[in-house]
């Protein structure tokens, strides 16, 4: 991953310089935000980084013409940034699989190009920059893979052979249920990414190797002989096909829409809340006259772009804060020994890298290079107006983007983090469902069967995670992790029948399927006293000692 992160660091440095060379010190460190492409996939193969650079750089250039076209009225400003934050937010979290750097790249160009057009013909010059340093961006990550160009596969094929391995040689009666579901998902995650991963790399010359393939397949099938051994211990391995994990794809698209773009699901809950505090924030800056209102913006953006606890995003918001102190300080220590532009550029390239590699390990520390990447871009291009008055537009607009973010936080959705994983438990429990009918009809392998197993795999491979986020913002539910536990058993009990040649006749889908109905009219999910939820985890235990007998001859 280091080596990931300094091909990105030195891609986005290069666009830097290039446009430098090419626009002149003035407008070329306007290319620093086209340049920021280069965090997007990768470490993904070569087919997925073009068209992730296609749509993302389209994205990145469309928001900032339609910031310079909004600009003549500020009035306009902060609702469409709004509206763009819960669009693009949503969106984000329903589609992107597999992680990128977050959704803010995706709305701040807005905000950006909103500014910058109230100063003539700049916005419009930026922008067309900003194309620029994207198209030069994808083309010199295609380049950088030269070197290495199934180097995303091998590493994901890697990951997926370790965490199997781990999966598979840690299964043992002194492990706790908890430790094993944990490594369980895991291994079955890391053999998810390894497919998609094999899949974006498409075919031909710069295509998959099949030494990859025949790696995935081995590794998948480790993987679900270790589930089936786990789920029906009287089955023989022989009696397992080949039609198991990870080889079904991803959801549809309208699926995901109408799974994610709803109040109870994570993408919106984030979506809300980095909406709020964009509308805010910029809000007070054009209340207050202030000459930087994209900062605040940013600030409160950046903070709750990604849901975290409310004590680890006040924690976030107070580096935010202290990083962009430091980062002044060093600011007016460099500008002190009056260097000159290509000095700064040096400087700027320095800043990139560095933070590249920094913010990921300490935000605090991390952001105290930003900061001088993104003033000294501006000092050298001759724009900020003088200096005493862009540091202190930066530091208080940090400030108000910091604070707003913490109150957000502590202020709103306080018991969204419940209802939101109840709504995770009930939807898995009707994924479940779903697979055990088609089982019971035989359907496991129609395009019915493969779409329920789809739909539960990406249930059972995010409940756990949005349980986990769930319980950081609300300690008390600490206390599900034995539910999901007893329900991820299940889950893969269920997935895990779709994977034997003859399932109707070694495990009991059609009792399991009836006990589970019982299950779902007697108790009410919205129930999390100590005692219901035991009482749930001893039913989905039983549904699965079930699922898992032999049928009657």
């Amino acid at each position: 991953m280091n080596r990931v992160l300094l091909a990105q660091g030195i891609v986005s440095s290069l666009t830097l310089i290039s446009a430098v060379c090419v626009f002149g010190p003035k407008l070329g460190p306007s290319a620093l935000f086209g340049a920021m492409i280069a965090q997007w996939e990768a470490d993904r193969p070569l087919r997925a980084r073009l068209g992730c650079a296609l749509l993302v750089g389209g994205i990145m250039t469309g928001t900032m013409a339609l910031g310079v076209l909004i600009a003549p009225y500020p009035f306009l400003t902060v609702p469409v940034v709004v509206a763009f934050i819960l669009l693009m937010t949503t969106g984000y979290y329903s589609f992107v699989l597999t992680r990128g750097p977050g959704p803010l790249q995706l709305f701040y160009a807005v905000a950006i190009g909103s500014y910058l057009g109230q100063f003539g013909s700049i916005g419009w010059q930026v922008t067309d920059i900003t194309a620029c340093a994207v198209a030069v961006a994808g083309v010199l990550a295609v380049v950088a893979m030269v070197f290495a160009p199934h180097g995303p596969e091998e590493r994901a094929v890697a990951q997926a052979e370790q965490s199997v391995a781990v999966f598979v040689r840690g299964v043992n009666e002194t492990m706790s249920a908890r430790v094993r579901s944990a490594e369980r998902h895991t291994a079955y995650a890391a053999v998810n990414r390894g497919w998609l991963t094999l899949r974006a790399a498409g075919r031909g010359l710069w295509g998959r190797r099949q030494a990859h393939v025949d790696r995935m397949i081995a590794a998948n099938r480790r993987l679900s002989l270790r589930i089936v051994q786990d789920a029906y211990p009287h089955v023989d391995p022989d009696d397992v096909g080949f039609s198991t994990p990870a080889l079904r794809g991803r959801p549809t698209w309208w699926w995901l829409v109408r799974a994610n773009f709803h109040r109870d699901s994570v993408a919106w809950f984030t979506a809300g809340r980095v909406g709020l505090a964009g509308g805010i924030a910029g809000g007070l800056t054009q209340v207050f006259g202030l000459g930087h209102p994209y900062w605040a913006i940013l600030s409160a953006t950046l903070i709750l772009h990604r849901w975290i606890g409310r004590l680890a995003t006040t924690t976030r918001a107070l580096h935010r804060a202290v990083g962009t102190l430091l980062g002044l300080g060093l600011v007016a220590a460099v500008l002190s020994f009056h260097p000159d532009a290509w000095d700064i550029i040096a400087i700027v390239v320095i800043c990139i890298i560095a933070q590249n590699f920094l913010v990921q390990r300490n935000y605090a520390l991390g952001i105290v290079f930003v900061t001088p990447m993104a003033l000294l871009s501006i000092e050298v291009a001759g724009q900020a107006g003088p200096l005493s008055r862009l540091m202190s537009d930066r530091l208080t607009e940090t400030v108000i983007g910091a604070t707003v973010a913490i109150l957000v936080t502590w202020s709103t959705g306080l018991h969204r983090p419940r209802d939101m994983m109840r709504a995770r438990f009930r939807r898995s429990l009707r994924a479940i469902r779903q697979v055990l009918g088609c089982l019971v009809r035989a359907e496991a392998a129609a395009p019915v069967g493969i779409h329920a197993r789809v739909v539960l795999q990406y249930e059972l491979l995010t409940t756990l995670a949005v349980l986990t986020q769930a319980a950081e913002d609300d300690p008390s539910l600490v206390s599900w992790h034995d539910v999901e536990v007893a329900l991820a058993d299940l889950g893969y009990a269920a997935l895990s029948a779709c994977w034997l040649r003859d399932a109707r006749a070694l495990v009991s889908p059609q009792a399991a399927l009836a006990d589970l109905e019982a299950l779902s009219e007697r108790l009410c999910l919205t129930n999390d006293m100590p005692a219901a939820l035991r009482e749930l985890t001893r039913a989905l235990g039983g549904v699965r000692a079930r699922l898992a007998m032999r049928p009657a001859s």
